[in-house]
Protein backbone atom coordinates (compact mmCIF):
# COMPACT_ATOMS: atom_id res chain seq x y z
CA UNK A 1 0.00 0.00 0.00
CA UNK A 2 2.82 2.39 0.79
CA UNK A 3 5.01 1.92 -2.30
CA UNK A 4 2.23 2.58 -4.83
CA UNK A 5 1.28 5.71 -2.88
CA UNK A 6 4.94 6.81 -2.80
CA UNK A 7 5.28 6.24 -6.55
CA UNK A 8 2.05 8.19 -7.16
CA UNK A 9 3.22 11.05 -4.92
CA UNK A 10 6.54 11.27 -6.76
CA UNK A 11 4.84 11.22 -10.16
CA UNK A 12 2.40 13.87 -8.97
CA UNK A 13 5.36 16.00 -7.91
CA UNK A 14 6.94 15.58 -11.33
CA UNK A 15 3.69 16.28 -13.20
CA UNK A 16 2.59 19.05 -10.78
CA UNK A 17 -0.80 17.49 -10.10
CA UNK A 18 -2.55 15.56 -7.33
CA UNK A 19 -4.80 13.15 -9.18
CA UNK A 20 -2.54 10.08 -9.06
CA UNK A 21 -2.39 10.10 -5.24
CA UNK A 22 -6.16 10.46 -5.12
CA UNK A 23 -6.60 7.61 -7.60
CA UNK A 24 -4.41 5.28 -5.53
CA UNK A 25 -6.21 6.17 -2.30
CA UNK A 26 -9.62 5.78 -3.93
CA UNK A 27 -8.57 2.46 -5.48
CA UNK A 28 -7.47 1.09 -2.11
CA UNK A 29 -10.64 2.36 -0.42
CA UNK A 30 -12.76 0.77 -3.14
CA UNK A 31 -10.87 -2.52 -2.78
CA UNK A 32 -11.22 -2.52 0.99
CA UNK A 33 -14.95 -1.81 0.92
CA UNK A 34 -15.97 -3.70 -2.22
CA UNK A 35 -14.36 -7.04 -1.39
CA UNK A 36 -16.63 -8.98 0.97
CA UNK A 37 -13.96 -11.34 2.35
CA UNK A 38 -10.62 -9.57 2.21
CA UNK A 39 -8.59 -12.45 3.67
CA UNK A 40 -9.92 -14.84 1.03
CA UNK A 41 -9.24 -12.23 -1.67
CA UNK A 42 -5.67 -11.79 -0.35
CA UNK A 43 -5.05 -15.53 -0.34
CA UNK A 44 -6.23 -15.70 -3.95
CA UNK A 45 -3.88 -12.89 -4.94
CA UNK A 46 -1.02 -14.61 -3.12
CA UNK A 47 -1.72 -17.89 -4.91
CA UNK A 48 -1.75 -16.06 -8.26
CA UNK A 49 1.57 -14.36 -7.44
CA UNK A 50 3.14 -17.71 -6.50
CA UNK A 51 1.99 -19.15 -9.83
CA UNK A 52 3.43 -16.12 -11.63
CA UNK A 53 6.77 -16.35 -9.81
CA UNK A 54 7.03 -20.06 -10.55
CA UNK A 55 6.81 -19.26 -14.27
CA UNK A 56 10.28 -17.72 -14.03
CA UNK A 57 11.64 -21.26 -13.65
CA UNK A 58 11.51 -21.43 -17.44
CA UNK A 59 14.37 -18.92 -17.64
CA UNK A 60 16.36 -20.45 -14.80
CA UNK A 61 15.15 -18.41 -11.81
CA UNK A 62 13.72 -20.25 -8.86
CA UNK A 63 10.86 -18.88 -6.74
CA UNK A 64 13.12 -17.12 -4.22
CA UNK A 65 15.35 -15.39 -6.76
CA UNK A 66 12.39 -14.34 -8.89
CA UNK A 67 10.61 -12.88 -5.86
CA UNK A 68 13.74 -10.95 -4.81
CA UNK A 69 14.20 -9.57 -8.32
CA UNK A 70 10.55 -8.61 -8.78
CA UNK A 71 9.74 -7.51 -5.23
CA UNK A 72 13.00 -5.88 -4.09
CA UNK A 73 15.37 -5.04 -6.93
CA UNK A 74 12.92 -3.75 -9.56
CA UNK A 75 10.91 -1.59 -7.10
CA UNK A 76 14.20 -0.23 -5.74
CA UNK A 77 15.37 0.69 -9.23
CA UNK A 78 12.00 2.26 -10.01
CA UNK A 79 12.15 4.26 -6.77
CA UNK A 80 15.70 5.44 -7.53
CA UNK A 81 14.73 6.45 -11.07
CA UNK A 82 11.63 8.32 -9.88
CA UNK A 83 13.63 9.99 -7.13
CA UNK A 84 16.26 11.18 -9.59
CA UNK A 85 13.60 12.35 -12.05
CA UNK A 86 11.73 14.15 -9.25
CA UNK A 87 14.90 15.85 -7.98
CA UNK A 88 15.85 17.00 -11.47
CA UNK A 89 12.35 18.28 -12.22
CA UNK A 90 12.23 20.23 -8.95
CA UNK A 91 15.63 21.76 -9.60
CA UNK A 92 14.75 22.67 -13.20
CA UNK A 93 11.37 24.17 -12.29
CA UNK A 94 12.91 26.24 -9.47
CA UNK A 95 15.66 27.44 -11.78
CA UNK A 96 13.15 28.39 -14.47
CA UNK A 97 10.92 30.15 -11.98
CA UNK A 98 13.85 32.08 -10.53
CA UNK A 99 15.35 33.20 -13.83
CA UNK A 100 12.33 33.47 -16.07
CA UNK A 101 10.55 36.70 -16.83
CA UNK A 102 7.30 34.76 -17.11
CA UNK A 103 6.99 34.55 -13.35
CA UNK A 104 6.35 37.28 -10.85
CA UNK A 105 5.57 37.15 -7.17
CA UNK A 106 2.99 39.11 -5.28
CA UNK A 107 3.44 40.45 -1.76
CA UNK A 108 2.68 37.06 -0.19
CA UNK A 109 5.26 35.16 -2.25
CA UNK A 110 2.79 33.24 -4.40
CA UNK A 111 3.70 32.81 -8.03
CA UNK A 112 1.73 34.76 -10.57
CA UNK A 113 1.94 34.34 -14.31
CA UNK A 114 2.28 37.41 -16.48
Amino acid sequence: MILPLLYAAMLDGILHCHWLKLAVIMGWALALFAVPDFSRFSEGLFAASVTFLLLFGRIGLDYTVASVVLCVILPGLALAALGAWWAISVRVSRSLAKHSSLFAQDYFGTKLYR
